[in-house]
């Protein structure tokens, strides 16, 4: 049933303007520019991780502490958050980064059961 849940969740925020919320950061980006920007230069390849990992840690931590759900992060670490992204993006250019992210979240949330 919590599986089930999730995948609502999920669905319903990738289904409706509640991504028009304000956020800062690539998320508004498309990914074809993720990927461009990734393969370019270092630096900004840098704050593109920094940016993923903080905000997919985010969510984990609050919904941890507040909501008592699993451990979203506890299978997996950087290079594997890092690597789905890339991979995604890779396949998806038209995608929004924001809307990738979301997409992540709710796959580790299902493996997280």
């Amino acid at each position: 049933m919590f599986k089930l849940s999730i995948t609502l969740l999920g669905l319903m925020l990738l289904s409706t303007p509640a991504l028009s919320q304000k956020y800062f950061g690539p998320g508004d980006k498309s990914c074809g520019t993720w990927t461009k920007d990734r393969h370019g230069d270092p630096a900004v390849a840098g704050l593109y991780d920094a940016w993923l990992l903080g905000f997919v840690s985010g969510v984990n931590t609050s919904e941890t502490l507040s909501l008592n759900h699993p451990d979203i992060l506890k299978r997996t670490d950087a290079t594997g958050i890092m690597g789905w992204m890339d991979n995604y993006c890779a396949s998806h250019p038209l995608d929004s980064v924001m809307s990738t992210v979301i997409k992540l979240i709710v796959e580790l949330k299902n493996k997280a059961d």
